[in-house]
């Protein structure tokens, strides 16, 4: 696992997306085409609600990063028992990590949580992913549990949910 280092080669600019991101925002955290109708109403909805928010971290006007987080008024999962901001998604295009980009991203969101009266951070990561496991111990984030998600699906004959 890395640490997080090094200095961007350019200047990193952190802002609030906008819907005139939408399109490039959801080909860079998903990898989905920019023209797919059902991403683009997704996160209209994203920039629509008051309880979400997104941040693109941009070098040259081009973004190389995301995150998108939700603010739960009552989430129990938080220690401190309170409102919490919860990670849903944060990315950093391969060339632009370890440079602190995702680390700003989540700085400007501890801003904006703040503001809406959060308590806390939270975010969840996959047991196998290692290093987004040591990037949230680097930042600050304590390891509050380890969770076995399960699905079921609601229709006859559909597989499994994987």
């Amino acid at each position: 696992m890395r640490p997080i280092e090094g200095e961007p080669p350019a200047p990193v600019h952190i802002r609030r997306a906008t819907a005139a991101d939408l399109a490039g925002w959801i080909a860079l955290r998903d990898g989905l085409a920019e023209d797919d109708p059902e991403a683009l109403a997704r996160a209209r909805r994203l920039v629509g609600d008051p309880a979400r928010v997104a941040f693109v971290a941009e070098v040259d006007g081009a973004s190389v990063g995301v995150l998108d987080a939700v603010l739960h008024r009552h989430w129990g999962r938080c220690p401190r028992r309170g409102p919490a901001a919860v990670i849903e998604g944060l990315y950093v295009a391969p060339r632009w990590r370890y440079l602190g980009i995702a680390t700003a991203l989540r700085d400007a969101l501890a801003a904006w949580a703040r503001g809406e009266g959060a308590r806390c951070l939270f975010s969840d990561v996959d047991l196998a992913n290692q290093e987004a496991q040591a990037w949230h111990r680097a930042v600050g984030f304590d390891e509050v549990e380890r969770v076995v998600a399960f699905c079921q699906p609601l229709e006859p004959g559909v597989p499994a949910c994987h």
